[in-house]
């Protein structure tokens, strides 16, 4: 059964900070995880790797490739919609985008600092076209 590693990185995050201060940027992190945990399912696991960077581990897709691609890139759009709602920040509002990379999980054994590195890959070509995709990590 494939599952997947979503890599998601906040477009505009840092103009966030210099503007409005760190404050106002742990009020966008605390919300976009949030906001991550309601798309996502219970024994799916949304964990912040560090800086503006996300990373959401899905398990049990489907046992096809392709149902899988679809269903992973089905909530990845979701993720990215929701990312995109709007921040209320001390009467302010904010605006982040996202760019998400997916590195597709089968069988293979894999170390979790390579999945996240080839996720990783596939988010800056995400970022290169423009921001606001997923893109897959193909080999």
């Amino acid at each position: 059964i494939y599952g997947a590693l979503l890599l998601l990185d906040l477009d505009g995050f840092k103009s966030i900070n210099d503007v409005y201060g760190h404050d106002a940027g742990d009020v966008v992190l605390v919300e976009i995880a949030k906001r991550l945990q309601t798309i996502t399912r219970a024994e799916d696991v949304v964990s912040r790797l560090g800086g503006d960077e996300f990373v959401v581990l899905i398990d049990h897709l489907d046992i096809d490739e392709r149902k899988a691609r679809d269903k992973v890139m089905l909530i990845a759009t979701k993720l990215l919609n929701k990312v995109n709602s709007p921040i209320d920040f001390n009467g302010k509002i904010l605006h982040v985008g996202g760019s998400i990379g997916i590195r597709l999980l089968s069988f293979e054994k894999l170390e979790m600092e390579t999945a996240i590195g080839e996720a990783d890959i596939a988010m800056y070509r995400a970022k290169q076209a423009g921001g606001g995709r997923a893109f897959f990590f193909e080999k």
